[in-house]
């Protein structure tokens, strides 16, 4: 077709199948990096950049591993999973045999993944500041005692000897409501004691008893009344409880105060629940608590029943004659 070579622009627009010279040439041979690409385009290039995956991997795994390397393990083993899908190794099969050859390698990444984990160095967390000073302080005690808890002096002479006191408190419930009295119920109470004196209580330890007994009534009955502790002592089926090495300060410190509970030998029957109602018989707790002081080793008894004479009267603490008594032994 004739060219008549200007730029006669009616003539190029009558003739659009016409190519100018060179254009067709250079046409041909434009690379696709030079295509101008979109920008959604861009976008989902960039999304599917693996140095931006890189990077993200990177972030997350380090925030992760602060938390605990557990999760990291999970994380990894869950990206390798997605992996191996999205290559899918078995494209060329039939369906179900994809879709079985994917599960298995997932199968084996998981199984990879936890024989790692099991021969991974853990991460030690260091204690903190409390927990190391509590360990400092554990270990000064255990190598200087005599500085943590130092002995008292002995007395010169004409000085007294350090003589301290316990004083019992009222029983309480140690496990489950004392009243109303049950059948089958096996009555247990704690049985406390404090430092009443002006200075340390040491080795406390305590042996009682919880029992059921016959009321003595009337004032030809105080053999009766003698008895019931006097027996308790003579049992050799005490209950027994001893804190070695234990030290009760003075009461007024806070911490001068120790407890132990003790449970009846037997369970109610239906006859002690109907006497121990009516008055006939009552619930005595008897102990009997040895401790040492500076001036030596001493005991002290106790000994205290549960009286109930009707429903409609409220039950109360009935002191033994040896309540409170204090005997020195050495």
């Amino acid at each position: 077709m004739r060219n008549p070579g200007g730029h006669n622009a009616r003539w190029w627009r009558k003739h659009p199948e016409a190519v100018r010279p060179g254009i067709k040439e250079r046409q041909d041979h434009v690379p696709l990096e030079a295509v101008r690409k979109t920008l959604p385009r861009k976008l989902w290039d960039f999304a599917e950049s693996p140095i931006l995956w890189g990077g993200l991997g990177v972030l997350i795994g380090a925030v992760t591993s602060l938390i605990s390397l557990k999760y990291l393990f999970v994380m990894s083993a869950m990206v390798v999973c997605v992996a191996v899908l999205k290559a899918n190794f078995a494209a060329s099969h039939r369906l179900t045999l994809q879709v079985g050859g994917n599960l298995a390698l997932c199968c084996v990444v998981v199984l990879v993944f936890s024989i790692i984990w099991k021969y991974v160095p853990k991460p030690v967390v260091p204690p903190t500041l409390d927990q190391q000073g509590d360990v400092l302080v554990d270990r000064f005690s255990r190598k200087f005692p005599w500085l943590v808890s130092p002995p008292r002096p002995s007395p010169g002479p004409g000085k007294p000897a350090e003589h301290a006191h316990i004083t019992y408190d009222p029983p309480t419930e140690a496990e489950t409501p004392l009243l109303p009295y049950r059948v089958g119920q096996t009555p247990s109470l704690t049985i406390g004691f404090r430092n009443t004196g002006d200075f340390q209580v040491l080795n406390p330890g305590m042996a009682g008893t919880v029992q059921v007994e016959d009321n003595p009534q009337g004032p030809a009955n105080a053999k009766q009344i003698d008895g019931i502790f006097l027996r308790a002592r003579k049992q050799k089926n005490l209950q027994h409880f001893h804190n070695i090495g234990a030290v009760l300060d003075p009461y007024l410190s806070g911490r001068g105060h120790d407890a132990y509970p003790f449970r009846a030998d037997a369970p109610l029957t239906e006859d002690d629940v109907l006497a121990l109602g009516n008055g006939h018989k009552i619930l005595c707790a008897m102990a009997v608590t040895d401790w040492q002081d500076s001036s030596g080793e001493y005991e002290t008894d106790f000994g205290r029943c549960y009286l109930c004479v009707s429903p409609f009267v409220p039950c109360s603490w009935r002191l033994l004659p040896q309540d409170g008594l204090e005997t020195k032994l050495h």
